[in-house]
């Protein structure tokens, strides 16, 4: 991050292979992560591990929530959408989605 000029409102990534509990791991300077828990699978009761996480990093200065409703964890997508609520804006509405290279479209 330190060789982009850019400063970023919210950064978005897939594949974190982590979870809200070891958020405190992987911490960006002026910026709040926000970690989609872990999918469970329903079959086996076991947590979900290749290929899993989403989270967001949102600047410190941006006032959020997470919008429940847009927010999944399914073993074919994960999503995590939040909104900001002084941005500018009436308001803005940001997300990361991850579907598995292999699941199905249904």
């Amino acid at each position: 991050m330190s060789s982009i000029s850019h400063d970023f409102s919210v950064i978005g990534l897939a594949e974190t292979n982590t979870d809200p509990i070891n958020e405190h791991l992987y911490q960006l300077n002026n910026y709040t992560p926000c970690y989609q828990k872990r999918y469970c699978c329903e079959l086996t009761n076991q947590p979900k591990t290749k290929g899993s996480g989403v989270c967001l990093y949102v600047k410190n200065s941006l006032n959020f929530t997470v919008i429940k409703n847009l927010t999944l964890c399914k073993e074919s997508i994960e999503s995590l959408f939040i909104n900001i609520t002084n941005c500018g804006t009436e308001h803005l509405v940001a997300g990361v989605i991850y579907r598995p290279p292999n699941s199905k479209m249904s």
